[in-house]
């Protein structure tokens, strides 16, 4: 049961996660609604069988579903909300949107853009007017759904605070095929290491928490939440963790998505076959 297509379920994650790999975009609204169709039925065929809890228990699923596609209906495509406010460390490393553009020149001072002619064909021949021999051109591909880093960065940003690892995952791997700086790197491998932890995977989360320096402001809470994780306690994280933060606090913000509800570790709240 746990792997029927419906969030957040873990069969609705998985769909999740392949919508977004093939698509090259986030696909959790879609998956919003295959769930409230699947859940629909659902409750048609446990009314039908006299299965009580089933129905109400795909019930609640139908209107969780129905509810955060409602939510992310009035959100048009477009550039990811990224906070205008970011964290000090997200923003001196040049993660911030509009830290990555290069400042626009004025009107009066702006010098003629040169028109390039068109990418010819990987290996096809070109002369140049004199008629001289031919010189061979390759063009890089481009690649189909291709997005900005400050696409990704947000797309990143907003699946950590949102406690959706999969697609923080995929955000973050594309953010590093854009060939990113040192100081980029370490703010890449700090939403890495959380959203690793999200997931319950200490072990794959350790390499990227020690990637980040021991003076830098996240580690402090990179390094309460490990410890949460590792059995050694909570009450550090509970003093740092923040779940309304924004701006400089937004690391604060990641911590409190891993805080257990009445003791139970993150890791166990996953729903399970039953």
């Amino acid at each position: 049961m746990n792997l029927v297509p419906i969030l957040p379920l873990d069969g609705g994650r998985a769909l999740a996660a392949l919508l977004s790999l093939v698509t090259r975009r986030d696909a959790t609204r879609a998956v919003h609604a295959v769930s409230v169709v699947t859940a629909a039925v659902a409750v048609y065929l446990a009314v039908q069988l006299g299965l009580v809890f089933a129905a109400a228990l795909a019930a609640w699923f139908l209107v969780v579903n129905a509810q955060a596609f409602g939510r992310r209906a009035g959100h048009a495509p477009g550039p990811p909300a990224v906070p205008v406010t970011q964290p000090r460390s997200l923003a001196s490393a040049g993660l911030h949107p509009a830290a990555s553009r290069p400042p626009v020149p004025p009107a009066s001072v702006a010098p003629p853009v040169p028109v390039a002619p068109p990418a010819e064909p990987v290996g096809r021949e070109r002369k140049d007017p004199a008629g001289s021999p031919a010189t061979e051109v390759r063009s890089r591909p481009v690649m189909p759904g291709h997005r900005s880093l400050d696409d990704e960065v947000g797309a990143a940003i907003r699946a950590v605070a949102g406690n959706e690892p999969e697609l923080a995952l995929i955000a973050i791997a594309r953010m590093r095929a854009h060939g990113l700086t040192p100081e980029q790197t370490v703010r890449t491998d700090e939403l890495e290491a959380w959203a690793w932890m999200q997931r319950g995977d200490l072990a794959s989360a350790e390499p990227f928490i020690e990637a980040v320096p021991p003076d830098d402001p996240a580690r402090a809470l990179l390094e309460a939440g490990r410890a949460g994780l590792a059995g050694e306690g909570w009450e550090r994280a509970r003093q740092l963790a923040d779940p309304h933060a924004e701006g400089a606090q937004l690391s604060a913000r990641f911590l409190a998505t891993l805080l257990p509800a009445d003791g139970v570790q993150p890791s166990d709240v996953e729903p399970s076959s039953g």
